[in-house]
């Protein structure tokens, strides 16, 4: 080989091997090897000779990168990286607000932000969240024994959401971004089939990393979040009868969905989770400086730091719910930075109960609220989130996550307890579909297991469920607005504020003809621009419907001819009858056992008879009881207390409609004149995260003027401050509102019912009818013998799954039943 030869190809590799080096990525050379080879390399005259041009090239990307090199990083910028975290990408994002300039915070409506991920250019167009916080929102904790409120955000207003854009003319239609802009750019996005992180590590330089990558510094990482059931696929006849209802509630409803629906939610920190913020204090004190919270100790730090990732968590479950219409209002925080307010246990179930108590007693008289989520540091046995089904606007109306430094899961796994408190069932075992699935994610946010990447949306059987609810008026306290934002107000960001007549967004959004973009005021013609009494830039006729009722419980609201909003949501005062009498309306749901029968055992489903009820729920075990200690010892109820138990019912299905893990109970009785009487019941597995669904819920009648509450039969006075209006108050021709007004009948005019008019109330306006939701047909069952009368009893519990003998005949059931009865006389 000549000489030419081999410096042609010692040109050639050294070439080769600089192209290389450049194609590598640097930024992520946390170790600083291919820096400290370059650097040695450098050293070879010839290569810096031979391929002069792709050297300079090298030595000046070094120069800008020689900070972005893991190995270069201070030790201010290292302590913002997750503890523990190897792979990560640094990079300066570039921020244009309207071509200009910007500074930290970033506050204005609309922002795009260019970031470097993995070599590959990436765009945010961030729109500020306005509805995020509530203008009233205020922060509350303990200093020295004594609770200290503070008003308002210890920091700007700059929470967003936003979309990814590839190149100009491509952008994702959902919104997958969720991230504050307060000192940096801090949040998540979804990309590619992975969650990302983003958060900066000072005024410039940012990383971006793979939430999976990231490992938690509690001792307890985040578990794949698994419920240990599934939902069981329903016999054909139980499908027919629920896709019935559903139509008929589409066409009938539609409305109700279709409106916006608000939860104003309040957050509330438990010692332990504020401990965990509180031990990392050099972590706590650098983010609260680069936040702009200067902290005059160190109480005063973490409390604020509580306040920032609360408020992340609440602007990513924001953003999985907007997509079904539904806005989440972050009202107040709670912070028991001093002393737990409540046991706080790994039993989830328990310390739910006892954080339902606490809510309805001490929070709700200072933090008022749709629904509140306790956030707990305390690791949960055999799960991280629990959450009561079907209990939206209703006292129990809350649920409680684990919490770790991992936002997104947290913020996930509380949309999902949500969900169920929205009567969402778990989507598995079920015909689902998800829509939008971003690309790499496996499943929707009711799924039973949740796991990295997680779910952006909500699938179309929990769409249905979010439906039926409604419906049965469980959402009565969702359709007031947010007093007022928390943001001054801002012509151009889609929302209408103090001094705006309407507000189409930016001029190149808008497509509203009623309204002028540019000063967001109405054109000359023009009486509205938007809203549920707004028609073609004119107020819809007095009268007018524009919201119907949704169930029994339930009042209509109609236009007032003055204005584009539909009246605030009012319904039918608390411990008024419905149901054709077999319950109470309760903040607008009517909760009956015929109801909940139906729900656990299809459309045969009703109430057993009394007998089933007096003597079970007095036993003090599984088979029937009122309350259950933390150590799983069941107590019996008393005599006046049965009706606020196990629940017992009585169904032609030989098994539960939804679920297929429970512990079913079978008692007979046999009464004098020979009649057997069949009382079931089931110990729930909906899912370790969903409290047992086998006892009455609270707000079922029980007795005259009680309903259950805490499993006991109490006065309904008692139990819900009910605005006092008495019918004699209406004439005899009206009822009252929850408001304590009278909503007056066809012909007659509020407020009090005594003069010619077109019916109403002063808070929904007037209408031509009164129209009455139809209402579940009450059970006539009687008690087919009296507990003193010659019974028997026999209980047959099966864990699990149902016997195939069970599953094939009953007559086998009955006989094998009625073959081990042994009779007893009182």
């Amino acid at each position: 080989m000549d000489k030419v030869t081999i410096n042609l190809l010692e040109y050639r590799f050294s070439c080769v091997f600089v192209q290389n080096l450049l194609r590598h990525n640097l930024s992520n050379d946390t170790s600083g090897g291919v820096f400290k080879l370059a650097m040695i390399t450098l050293g070879s005259s010839k290569i810096k000779s031979k391929c002069y041009s792709l050297w300079l090239t090298f030595i000046l990307s070094l120069i800008s990168l020689n900070i972005l090199t893991g190995a270069n990083l201070t030790k201010e910028q290292k302590q913002q990286l997750p503890h523990g975290l190897r792979s990560y990408h640094l990079f300066k994002p570039k921020v244009t607000i309207n071509g200009g300039k910007y500074q930290w915070p970033i506050k204005s409506p609309n922002a795009s932000v260019d970031i470097n991920l993995n070599d590959e250019k990436l765009t945010l167009d961030l729109q500020r969240n306005d509805g995020l916080v509530d203008y009233h929102f205020h922060h509350t904790y303990q200093v020295t024994g004594q609770m200290r409120r503070q008003r308002g955000l210890t920091q700007p207003f700059c929470y967003y959401h936003g979309q990814i854009r590839q190149t100009a003319k491509t952008k994702d239609s959902l919104d997958h971004v969720a991230v504050t802009a307060c000192r940096g750019i801090k949040g998540i996005f979804h990309y590619h089939g992975h969650d990302y992180a983003i958060i900066p590590l000072d005024d410039q330089l940012h990383a971006t990393y793979r939430i999976k990558d990231q490992k938690d510094q509690s001792s307890n990482h985040l578990k794949e979040f698994r419920c240990a059931s599934k939902i069981a696929k329903l016999n054909p006849e139980t499908e027919k009868w629920l896709e019935d209802r559903k139509a008929l509630h589409l066409r009938r409803r539609r409305d109700v969905f279709t409106e916006t629906k608000y939860v104003e939610l309040v957050l509330v920190n438990d010692k332990r989770s504020f401990d965990f913020l509180k031990g990392n204090l050099t972590v706590v004190e650098t983010r609260s400086i680069q936040l702009t919270m200067i902290a005059d100790n160190v109480l005063d730090c973490a409390v604020k730091y509580c306040v920032g990732l609360s408020s992340q968590v609440a602007n990513i479950v924001d953003l999985r719910y907007k997509s079904i219409n539904v806005r989440v209002a972050l009202m107040s925080l709670v912070t028991w930075s001093e002393t737990d307010k409540i046991l706080v246990t790994s039993n989830a179930s328990a310390t739910l109960s006892r954080f339902a108590n606490y809510s309805n007693v001490v929070l709700k008289k200072s933090n008022p609220y749709d629904n509140a989520q306790l956030l707990t540091g305390v690791s949960l046995t055999n799960k991280i989130g629990i959450g009561y089904l079907s209990t939206m606007c209703l006292p129990n109306s809350v649920g409680m996550v684990e919490n770790t430094l991992n936002v997104e899961g947290v913020a996930t796994i509380m949309a999902h307890e949500m969900g169920h408190n929205f009567g969402m069932n778990h989507d598995t075992g079920r015909i689902c579909s998800c829509p939008n699935m971003p690309v790499g994610v496996t499943s929707c946010i009711m799924e039973a297991a949740l796991h990295s990447p997680y779910p952006q949306a909500f699938s179309s059987c929990s769409v249905a469920d979010l439906f039926k609810s409604l419906y049965e008026g469980l959402g009565s306290c969702l359709f007031n607005v947010p007093t007022k934002l928390y943001t001054n107000p801002v012509c151009g960001n889609g929302f209408r504020e103090s001094g705006e007549e309407c507000d189409c967004g930016s001029v190149r959004e808008c497509k509203d003809r009623c309204c002028n973009a540019a000063t967001c005021k109405l054109q000359s013609f023009a009486e509205c621009a938007s809203g549920s009494c707004c028609a073609n830039c004119k107020f819809k006729a007095r009268s007018t419907l524009c919201r119907k009722a949704t169930n029994d419980c339930d009042l209509p609201e109609y236009c007032s001819g003055t204005s584009a909003d539909c009246p605030a949501n009012v319904v039918k005062q608390s411990s008024l009858t419905c149901g054709n009498g077999a319950g109470y309306c309760y903040n607008g749901a009517c909760l009956t056992t015929n109801a909940q029968c139906q729900t656990l055992w299809g459309p045969t489903g009703k109430t057993a008879p009394q007998i089933c009820w007096d003597n079970l729920n007095k036993m003090g075990n599984e088979s029937g009881f009122c309350k259950k200690t933390d150590a799983g010892q069941f107590i019996a109820c008393t005599a006046s207390n049965v009706q606020c138990g196990k629940l017992h019912c009585d169904s032609q299905a030989i098994r539960p409609v939804i679920g297929n893990s429970w512990n079913l109970s079978i008692a007979a009785f046999v009464s004098r004149p020979g009649k057997l009487t069949i009382c079931k019941s089931i110990s729930g597995n909906l899912g370790s995260d969903i409290p047992d669904p086998g006892i009455v819920l609270e707000g079922t009648k029980c007795g005259d003027k009680k309903i259950c509450f805490d499993n006991e039969c109490r006065n309904i006075n008692s139990v819900i401050n009910i605005k006092q209006c008495n019918p004699i108050d209406c004439s005899n021709h009206g009822i009252c509102n929850s408001n304590g007004n009278c909503h007056c009948d066809n012909g007659y005019a509020p407020p009090s019912c005594n003069q010619p008019g077109n019916g109403g109330s002063i808070d929904s306006h007037d209408h031509n009818t009164l129209p009455t939701a139809t209402s579940a047909p009450t059970s006539s069952t009687t008690p087919t013998s009296s507990v003193n009368g010659n019974s028997t009893i026999l209980t047959v519990t099966k864990d699990h799954e149902i016997s195939r003998a069970m599953r094939s005949s009953y007559n086998i059931l009955f006989i094998v039943l009625l073959v081990k009865i042994a009779f007893w006389h009182s």
